[in-house]
Formats: C-alpha cells, structure tokens, sequence
C-alpha cells in the first residue's frame, strides 16, 4: 500500500540517488526526516509548489507509512 502512496509523491526520478537534478532523492533518508518534511509541506510551514498539495491528501498515519517506505528502499 505505501509504495502506491509512493507514486503520488515523487516520479521515480526522485527515488534514485544516481539521476542527475537539483532536487535530493529521498530514497536511503531517515524515515523520520521524510515524514517531518511531508508534515512541513502539508501545513505550509515548508514552501512548495506541488507537494504541498501532494502532501494534504494524506493523513499522518500514511505519511508515517511513506516515510518508512521510501526510508527502506535500496540506494
């Protein structure tokens, strides 16, 4: 289930450290950094163009469960 909330966060450009781009792969980050983030996003206190509005379609339990995932993911 996490990995479908997955593909609403990021394309799989983000997930691999090994794409060239100015924004970070999220993919090997600690799960309680991402999760913070995604909360940051979701109440504006972290600006953004589109997560933001990615980031308030999910609950915080679902954060929790994407953070984890991603955080778990191979580099």
């Amino acid at each position: 289930v996490s990995r479908d909330w997955s593909s609403d966060v990021c394309s799989s450009d983000l997930v691999s450290r090994n794409v060239d781009t100015a924004v970070p792969a999220i993919v090997g980050r600690r799960s309680a950094d991402l999760s913070a983030a995604m909360r940051d996003f979701k109440s504006g206190a972290r600006p953004a163009t589109v997560m933001g509005r990615i980031a308030k379609g999910f609950s915080d339990t679902e954060i929790e469960a994407i953070a984890i995932w991603f955080s778990t993911q191979p580099q």
